[in-house]
């Protein structure tokens, strides 16, 4: 099956490079490969989405664009596996950028439903590594029974035992 390429820009001749290259000259090509090759389409998509994002100083303008993602991931119905896949790829750029995260549940339904396995599993490894939401919730929530428990002990009488006060007699070594 041979298929044509066509030529979108004719360069100059002569010793000296065409250095003069406007914007339109690379775009065109671009959007044409982007339009045959989904592959290229991801990639393009998410390094794109990436700079756009990385280059907002303003957090409301961010969380504006993270929250599309999570409204892309939550939402889905159609589950179509380039898109599911190009999501997740943005997903991890976000999350390596400032820690955003997405809602485990989203991820595993739209990477099962989609067929999306490896992005969807990469995607909730990374979370799991790096989200700072999820690990300040998590955080949070394992302090509470300390910090219920040390209340408790405060309320003791000083010298009373308690499980953060205790001696170790000795070391054996037949544990070895």
């Amino acid at each position: 099956m041979k298929q044509q390429v066509g030529l979108y820009r004719k360069y100059r001749e002569g010793e000296l490079p065409d250095i003069q290259i406007l914007y339109q000259d690379v775009l065109l090509p671009l959007s044409a490969l982007v339009k045959r090759d989904p592959t290229i389409a991801t990639e393009v998509f998410v390094e794109l989405f990436s700079e756009i994002y990385k280059s907002l100083n303003v957090q409301e303008e961010r969380d504006v664009l993270g929250a599309g993602v999570k409204r892309v991931l939550n939402e889905s119905n159609r589950f179509d596996y380039g898109c599911i896949n190009c999501m997740h790829r943005v997903a991890m750029e976000l999350l390596k950028v400032d820690g955003f995260t997405v809602a485990a549940q989203a991820i595993k339904r739209t990477g099962q439903h989609s067929m999306s396995f490896q992005t969807a599993l990469v995607l909730l490894e990374e979370t799991i590594i790096y989200g700072t939401e999820l690990h300040q919730k998590d955080y949070e929530a394992a302090l509470q029974p300390q910090l219920q428990r040390r209340k408790k002990e405060e309320g003791r009488r000083p010298g009373a035992p308690s499980a953060y006060n205790f001696v170790f007699s000795g070391i054996s070594d037949s544990n070895r």
